[in-house]
């Protein structure tokens, strides 16, 4: 059976003169390896000290990955007896109208079968890169790239399957079913690509032919709970703005109060090296989180917009209880104070969807720096 064979015996078959195991099985197999990757994010965070708070979202996680990966490592051998099928049914005899009736049927019966499974293999692969983003939210920091490559292989096996899709339904005379190729741009919306099946990207775009100019950022976790030993946002934090080339200046950790919070923010607000101030945590509902009541009373200036897109972001991850989470932005002098909730997925979506690009400047049409008058000088 071919999805008991070595790595390199499926490989020598793939490149042999064989029709079969031809790019549908090779889809599978790319779907299989995400949802494999998958499992081992949460496999790793399970038991992880630090973690235990996620463990049962990263065992439910695990099982629906290992659900999906036996689905895609079954659809190997299914899309190899779909095409055996369909050249079966090109060599029926076509001697006699009967014959050629006969004959026509099996074709588009093995085209149907043909098209079939690869949507199914299009549709898992969503989930994959679905349940990656979940396990990458929440699960172990050092292996973050593994969750990426789960990711992206998720996206190559629906990419590689759509192909198939696209190349045998237009034979289909049952053009109703034909139409459901569209389940494709179904499964490409909710795996978060667009119309062509690229990756979504929010509006504007970065001009590499501009310059580049690092920032200074401290980052401020609001928490009762976390130490430094376990403050798994503001490292994450931390990762990022390095990663993106801008510059770490500073990090504290303060207890839920409002004297503390503000204390520590106007200390950086007077430093020169630091230009922006990440908080993270204390923007639920309860008593002890007052974050943005204490640091609006800082702003001169609030970014009403910053609010608006983060509850579009994080619907998309939470859906309604992000009506529990108030994140908030504003101008303080000249310092830009972006206030996030302390979960990593939070921490990670504000990063990645809004606060990079706009401290980026070369992000057009317009950045953050843009409006402060210490940054027009650089």
């Amino acid at each position: 059976m071919v999805t008991q064979s070595s790595v390199e015996k499926f490989l020598d078959d793939l490149a042999s003169g064989h029709p079969t195991p031809g790019g549908g099985s090779a889809a599978a197999i790319m779907g299989a390896m995400g949802a494999a990757l998958v499992s081992m994010v949460c496999n790793v965070t399970i038991g992880k000290k630090g973690y235990e708070g996620v463990e049962a979202e990263m065992r439910a996680v695990r099982d629906e990955s290992e659900r999906v990966r036996r689905r895609l490592t079954a659809m190997v051998a299914e899309d190899i007896a779909a095409f055996d099928s369909i050249l079966a049914a090109y060599k029926l005899p076509k001697a006699t109208d009967e014959d050629k009736a006969m004959r026509a049927a099996a074709i588009q019966a093995g085209l149907r079968r043909a098209t079939e499974t690869p949507l199914d293999c299009a549709r898992a692969c969503a989930e994959v890169i679905a349940l990656s983003r979940r396990a990458s939210e929440q699960g172990y920091l050092n292996v973050i790239s593994d969750g990426g490559v789960g990711v992206l292989a998720g996206f190559t096996g629906l990419r590689s399957a759509a192909l198939n899709v696209y190349i045998n339904a237009p034979a289909l005379k049952d053009r109703a079913f034909a139409g459901e190729r569209s389940g494709i741009q179904d499964s490409s919306r909710q795996a978060g690509l667009n119309a062509r099946g690229n990756p979504s990207m929010p509006g504007g775009k970065i001009d590499t032919e501009r310059a580049f100019t690092a920032l200074g950022l401290a980052v401020l976790t609001i928490s009762d709970s976390r130490d430094a030993g376990n403050d798994t946002s503001g490292d994450l934090l931390a990762e990022r703005i390095n990663a993106a080339g801008h510059h770490l200046r500073a990090r504290a950790l303060v207890r839920g109060d409002k004297a503390g919070i503000q204390r520590q923010a106007r200390a950086w607000m007077e430093d020169p090296g630091i230009d922006v101030i990440i908080t993270n945590g204390g923007t639920g509902l309860s008593s002890r989180e007052v974050a943005p009541e204490a640091l609006r009373e800082l702003f001169d200036r609030e970014l009403e917009g910053f609010t608006v897109l983060w509850h579009l972001i994080s619907y998309e991850t939470v859906g309604v209880s992000t009506m529990q989470s108030r994140a908030c932005a504003g101008l303080a002098g000249h310092t830009v104070i972006y206030v996030l909730p302390g979960s990593n997925g939070a921490c990670r979506d504000g990063w990645d969807k809004l606060i990079s690009l706009q401290l980026d400047s070369r992000h057009r049409p317009c950045s953050i720096l843009e409006a402060i008058p210490r940054f027009q000088k650089r």
